[in-house]
């Protein structure tokens, strides 16, 4: 497949896209000489976006550009989506543009989607981790005593599999 350049629109015809979804500048007379074009480098911004800088219209995000440049937007939709969930694949046939509630259901489809409920699955695995700090020697002090698993239950009230996680984490019980 060749790469194809077209210019991005509303830029002067100073930048050009590319199908491989890149982004260069063109050569051009500046004062005096001649300006050699050249690909734009691109950097992360912490969202997992690509971005360029474009001189005197700023940074922007690649995939923006590129379906600028490439797709035909005629319901005048706001937002770009990559379909693969590769914000990094900024292809042409990788993009569409979505309307907002469009562009989330494709999120919930996404694998990030996914890391989210593990995240949230992290928390609640924290707050258990400070249950435990809380009332391990509540529970370890109990057991000492010669209170049963049962009977610490009734007095703690933090659940039989709670008590026994404990008992085991701290070798009372094997």
């Amino acid at each position: 497949m060749k790469e194809v350049w077209k210019e991005v629109p509303n830029m002067d015809g100073i930048y050009e896209a590319s199908n491989f979804g890149r982004v260069r500048s063109v050569d051009r007379q500046v004062y005096n000489y001649i300006k050699q074009g050249r690909v734009l480098k691109t950097y992360h911004k912490g969202n997992g976006y690509l971005q360029i800088n474009l001189r005197k219209y700023k940074a922007k995000y690649l995939h923006r550009v590129v379906a600028l440049t490439f797709i035909p937007n005629p319901d005048n939709k706001p937002c770009v989506n990559h379909k693969n969930f590769d914000k990094k694949d900024n292809r042409p046939e990788n993009l569409e543009w979505v309307t907002y509630s469009e562009n989330i259901i494709h999120f919930r489809k996404s694998l990030r989607s996914l890391d989210s409920d593990k995240k949230k699955k992290m928390t609640l695995e924290k707050k258990f981790d400070l249950k435990v700090y809380k009332n391990k020697d509540t529970i370890l002090g109990f057991y000492a005593s010669g209170d049963t698993i049962e009977e610490i239950v009734k007095k703690i009230e933090p659940g039989r599999d709670f008590i026994v996680r404990i008992l085991r984490m701290h070798g009372k019980l094997s």
